[in-house]
Protein backbone atom coordinates (compact mmCIF):
# COMPACT_ATOMS: atom_id res chain seq x y z
CA UNK A 1 0.00 0.00 0.00
CA UNK A 2 1.44 3.38 -1.19
CA UNK A 3 -0.03 6.16 0.26
CA UNK A 4 0.15 10.45 -0.89
CA UNK A 5 -0.92 13.46 0.43
CA UNK A 6 -5.08 12.52 -0.19
CA UNK A 7 -4.25 9.45 -2.20
CA UNK A 8 -3.72 6.05 -1.18
CA UNK A 9 -3.11 3.00 -3.34
CA UNK A 10 -3.19 -0.83 -2.80
CA UNK A 11 -3.10 -3.92 -5.27
CA UNK A 12 -7.20 -3.86 -5.54
CA UNK A 13 -8.11 0.49 -5.23
CA UNK A 14 -7.28 4.01 -5.77
CA UNK A 15 -8.95 5.88 -3.26
CA UNK A 16 -8.83 9.43 -3.53
CA UNK A 17 -10.45 11.88 -0.74
CA UNK A 18 -14.42 10.33 -0.83
CA UNK A 19 -13.97 8.14 -4.20
CA UNK A 20 -12.42 4.76 -5.15
CA UNK A 21 -11.46 3.70 -8.26
CA UNK A 22 -10.95 -0.41 -8.73
CA UNK A 23 -7.76 -1.14 -10.12
CA UNK A 24 -9.08 -4.03 -12.17
CA UNK A 25 -11.66 -1.52 -14.16
CA UNK A 26 -8.85 1.35 -15.01
CA UNK A 27 -7.79 0.85 -18.45
CA UNK A 28 -5.23 3.87 -18.42
CA UNK A 29 -3.69 6.27 -16.89
CA UNK A 30 -2.53 9.57 -18.00
CA UNK A 31 -0.73 12.68 -16.70
CA UNK A 32 -1.58 16.25 -18.21
CA UNK A 33 -0.46 19.14 -17.67
CA UNK A 34 -1.46 22.69 -17.07
CA UNK A 35 0.91 25.93 -17.12
CA UNK A 36 -0.54 29.33 -16.42
CA UNK A 37 1.07 31.85 -16.72
CA UNK A 38 2.46 33.63 -14.33
CA UNK A 39 1.08 37.43 -12.90
CA UNK A 40 3.28 40.14 -13.50
CA UNK A 41 0.46 41.92 -11.99
CA UNK A 42 2.16 43.37 -9.02
CA UNK A 43 2.69 46.88 -9.48
CA UNK A 44 2.34 47.56 -5.91
CA UNK A 45 5.25 45.69 -4.66
CA UNK A 46 7.43 47.32 -7.99
CA UNK A 47 6.29 51.07 -6.57
CA UNK A 48 6.83 50.43 -3.28
CA UNK A 49 10.08 48.56 -3.55
CA UNK A 50 11.37 51.50 -6.02
CA UNK A 51 10.26 53.77 -3.76
CA UNK A 52 12.07 52.32 -0.56
CA UNK A 53 15.29 51.97 -2.72
CA UNK A 54 14.84 56.06 -3.34
CA UNK A 55 14.28 56.54 0.25
CA UNK A 56 17.86 54.29 0.98
CA UNK A 57 19.79 56.00 -1.55
CA UNK A 58 18.76 59.79 -0.49
CA UNK A 59 18.88 58.71 3.21
CA UNK A 60 21.68 60.05 5.29
CA UNK A 61 21.64 57.20 8.17
CA UNK A 62 23.49 54.18 7.26
CA UNK A 63 21.27 52.04 9.02
CA UNK A 64 18.29 53.08 7.53
CA UNK A 65 19.11 53.19 4.11
CA UNK A 66 20.60 49.77 4.35
CA UNK A 67 17.36 48.71 6.21
CA UNK A 68 15.50 50.23 3.35
CA UNK A 69 17.17 48.45 1.16
CA UNK A 70 16.78 45.43 2.52
CA UNK A 71 12.98 45.51 2.48
CA UNK A 72 13.17 47.23 -1.29
CA UNK A 73 14.99 44.31 -1.72
CA UNK A 74 12.38 42.27 -0.90
CA UNK A 75 9.42 43.43 -2.63
CA UNK A 76 11.18 43.48 -5.21
CA UNK A 77 12.33 39.77 -5.08
CA UNK A 78 8.69 38.88 -4.14
CA UNK A 79 6.80 40.73 -7.25
CA UNK A 80 9.74 39.31 -9.20
CA UNK A 81 8.75 35.34 -8.06
CA UNK A 82 5.06 35.74 -9.10
CA UNK A 83 5.75 36.25 -12.41
CA UNK A 84 7.29 32.70 -13.04
CA UNK A 85 4.58 29.73 -14.73
CA UNK A 86 3.08 27.61 -12.65
CA UNK A 87 2.37 23.82 -14.00
CA UNK A 88 0.07 22.07 -12.69
CA UNK A 89 -0.02 18.28 -13.17
CA UNK A 90 -3.54 16.32 -13.05
CA UNK A 91 -3.85 12.31 -12.55
CA UNK A 92 -6.88 10.57 -14.85
CA UNK A 93 -8.12 7.56 -14.60
CA UNK A 94 -9.59 5.98 -18.19
CA UNK A 95 -12.11 3.32 -16.99
CA UNK A 96 -14.86 1.83 -19.22
CA UNK A 97 -17.05 3.93 -17.41
CA UNK A 98 -15.47 6.97 -18.71
CA UNK A 99 -12.30 9.26 -17.65
CA UNK A 100 -12.11 10.97 -14.17
CA UNK A 101 -9.78 13.77 -13.07
CA UNK A 102 -8.34 11.14 -9.68
CA UNK A 103 -5.95 14.26 -8.26
CA UNK A 104 -4.06 17.14 -9.00
CA UNK A 105 -0.15 18.44 -7.82
CA UNK A 106 2.28 21.13 -8.41
CA UNK A 107 4.21 18.18 -7.49
CA UNK A 108 4.99 16.30 -10.93
CA UNK A 109 7.41 14.15 -9.13
CA UNK A 110 4.25 12.96 -6.94
CA UNK A 111 2.52 12.38 -9.95
CA UNK A 112 4.82 10.49 -11.69
CA UNK A 113 4.86 8.01 -8.82
CA UNK A 114 1.29 7.48 -8.22
CA UNK A 115 0.90 6.91 -12.21
CA UNK A 116 3.81 4.10 -11.85
CA UNK A 117 1.90 2.59 -8.56
CA UNK A 118 -0.83 2.64 -10.14
CA UNK A 119 0.26 0.77 -13.39
CA UNK A 120 2.37 -1.98 -11.21
CA UNK A 121 -1.29 -2.56 -8.98
CA UNK A 122 -2.54 -2.75 -12.81
CA UNK A 123 0.21 -5.45 -14.20
CA UNK A 124 -0.25 -7.40 -11.14
CA UNK A 125 -4.16 -7.57 -11.71
CA UNK A 126 -3.95 -8.43 -15.47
Amino acid sequence: MTQFADVVIDDHFVRVGGKSYAINKINSVEIRGLTKKGSSAYPLLWVLAAVLLFAAIAGEAKGVSIFLAIIAALFGLRSWSKRHSVTTYSLFLVTSSGEAQAFASQNGSEINLMRQRIESAIAKAA
